[in-house]
């Protein structure tokens, strides 16, 4: 399993789980069989039944599939884990690169916010590197308001490229007038 592809930079909502897998053995596959777990519980899995190719064969090595379906709550991560197993009904001599597990999948962020070191509530970041951590990790969804509470900050921070900004998801912080 190499990659989540969905759900990427995403809002709290139901979403389809696609994963990409992979061959990277010698032998070309004809079926695999597919799993996964969110937060430790095993989900229904699948067996995937097309050719995937040696890697630098003619044909594609990987391919893209669904999953099922998962609910994500504004933030509430997920801890998701996915494997593969049983390459053509055997056993892998090779499990090192069958598993993909993401131990806290969230939706990204939008709405109003606070950084606020005295505050509390799932809406407030105690620090600046607190939100800058959050914004770089899961991104914005939607417009983002931050208000900051007078108050001296001693850190340095710096904020890069956030996942979903646009002319419509901006970024809004607000240091007041004091």
């Amino acid at each position: 399993v190499s990659a989540l592809v969905s759900p990427v930079n995403f809002c709290a909502g139901t979403y389809d789980v696609v994963a990409t897998i992979e061959n990277d053995g010698p032998n070309q596959l004809g079926n695999v069989k597919v799993a996964w777990s969110v937060d430790g519980t095993l989900q229904t899995g699948l067996t995937y039944s097309s050719t995937l190719d040696t890697m630098g064969g003619k044909g594609s090595n990987s391919a893209n599939v669904k999953l099922g379906s998962l609910s994500f709550s504004a933030g509430v991560p997920k801890a998701i884990k996915i494997w593969t197993y049983s390459p053509n009904g055997v056993t892998d001599k090779d499990m090192s690169n069958d598993t993909l597990s993401i131990p806290d999948l969230q939706p990204a962020i939008s709405g109003s916010y606070t950084i606020d070191p005295s505050g509390s509530g799932s809406t407030n970041f105690k620090s600046w590197g607190a939100a800058a951590a959050l914004l770089s990790k899961y991104g914005v969804c939607g417009p983002v308001s931050i208000t900051v509470a007078p108050g001296t900050y001693n850190e340095s921070v710096n904020l890069g490229a956030v996942a979903g900004t646009s002319a419509k998801n901006t970024i809004t912080i607000d240091g007041g007038d004091s």
